[in-house]
């Protein structure tokens, strides 16, 4: 759990490290228990009532918890209970997506309020970006300062290598970027702490902190949207790789047909599976011949058609959407056994493209063990992702909130 408290006998504590140490470890409690009162904290990380009392003051003080409710007395006062004060602390969550960007606002609980998703109306260059990006982030601002909120930090994700640590920019391919100090820039245009990730890495974060990887220490997190985006834990800790790009399964090779894909090659499971090549080889089968009750629907105009439009299609009935969804399932299994023999995880969780896994789930299961070795498919779990709704944008809003839990942030 996030609260055990192991500190090992070589390392020296000063008395502020150790006040530190208790108090992130009081607030993971308070997250992953609350509402709690003072006492049970105690007992949980059995620290003294005066240590425990102090720190939940501070926490206090910064707006991060509440005492939300008196307890049952078990003979005494009744205790009070201690919440986070989800309601008063807010992110402002950024996700920087292919055809536009996302925001909203978020409480440390997961919940949004407040979700606008912007084009990129003076192109994609930093500035333009930036341009578009500021006049909105400022009237969120003012808006979370009239209500007398506290905003902790923003959160964004990107698709590209990105250095968590630094909030370096590597490489975002949708944007041409190239090592970009974009954490530090827009830290000096809204005076505000940013976190930023690769979008694979922060909805791993997510689904360890808001979905179901919250009781599993090794999981791999699949995200097939625009992208093929993929997070991983390993012995509790997210993992991203030397060069920030672990598990970038999405251009690993999954099937013979002849897509480009970005990266230069044909075949790869993005190309194939993303929500583009399902429009690509949906697209392809019709000017093969096919007929299909979908050109209709968008006035033979195929520039409409879209993958939702395909699934919708796919759960109606119709035969060649039917199949286009079927071989995507075949590229999954492919791509998720190679997760599979290369991390040998406990679960694998799948969000998505997944909507639509009636479909899919019997080629992915077969293709998934043609693939793998059979050995580390025992006892493990590939199923539907926890987190149900707005996915990547939660993935911006929880690099900031696993932060806060590793005192990161204030």
């Amino acid at each position: 759990m996030f609260y055990r408290r192991e500190i090992l006998s070589y390392f020296t504590v000063d008395k502020q490290g150790m006040k530190e140490i208790n108090t992130l470890a009081i607030l993971n409690v308070i997250r992953d228990m609350g509402p709690i009162s003072k006492a049970d904290i105690s007992r949980v990380l059995n620290l003294n009532a005066a240590t425990v009392s102090s720190n939940c003051k501070d926490l206090e003080d910064r707006g991060i918890v509440k005492a939300v409710r008196e307890g049952v007395s078990t003979g005494g006062r009744k205790p009070t209970l201690m919440d986070l004060n989800s309601e008063k602390v807010v992110i402002i969550a950024v996700s920087f997506g292919r055809n536009g960007m996302q925001i909203g606002r978020m409480d440390l609980n997961g919940h949004f309020t407040d979700m606008r998703t912007l084009a990129y109306e003076k192109g994609r260059q930093l500035w333009a970006v930036f341009d578009v990006l500021g006049s909105v982030l400022d009237r969120e601002k003012a808006l979370i300062e009239e209500a007398g909120e506290k905003l902790l930090a923003i959160g964004c994700t990107i698709d590209g290598l990105v250095n968590e640590e630094t909030g370096y920019v590597r490489q975002a391919r949708d944007f041409q970027w190239r090592e970009v100090a974009f954490g530090k820039i827009m830290e000096d245009r809204f005076h505000i702490p940013v976190c930023i990730s690769g979008m694979g890495a922060a909805l791993a974060v997510a689904e360890r902190l808001y979905g179901a990887g919250s009781d599993c220490d090794n999981f791999v997190h699949v995200h097939i949207g625009e992208g093929i985006y993929t997070g991983v834990y390993m012995n509790g800790h997210l993992y991203t790789g030397f060069n920030f790009s672990a598990c970038n399964v999405g251009h690993h090779k999954v099937s013979s047909e002849n897509i480009k894909c970005t990266c230069g090659k044909s075949g790869c499971f993005e190309a194939v599976a993303s929500y583009n090549g399902i429009v690509t080889r949906f697209i392809n089968k019709l000017e093969e011949g096919e007929i299909n009750k979908l050109l209709e629907y968008i006035q033979y105009d195929l520039a409409n058609v879209n993958a939702d439009m395909i699934y919708s299609m796919a759960l109606q009935g119709d035969q060649v959407a039917q199949q286009i969804i079927r071989d995507t399932g075949r590229y999954v299994g492919r791509g998720l056994g190679a997760i599979v023999n290369m991390i040998n995880p406990e679960k694998i969780f799948i969000s998505g493209i997944y909507d639509a896994h009636n479909i899919m789930n019997r080629n992915i299961n077969k293709h998934l063990a043609h693939s793998s070795i059979d050995k580390n498919l025992y006892q493990m779990y590939v199923g539907e992702s926890g987190l149900t709704r707005h996915q990547i944008l939660m993935g911006s809003g929880a690099i900031v909130v696993d932060r806060l839990m590793k005192g990161q942030i204030d």
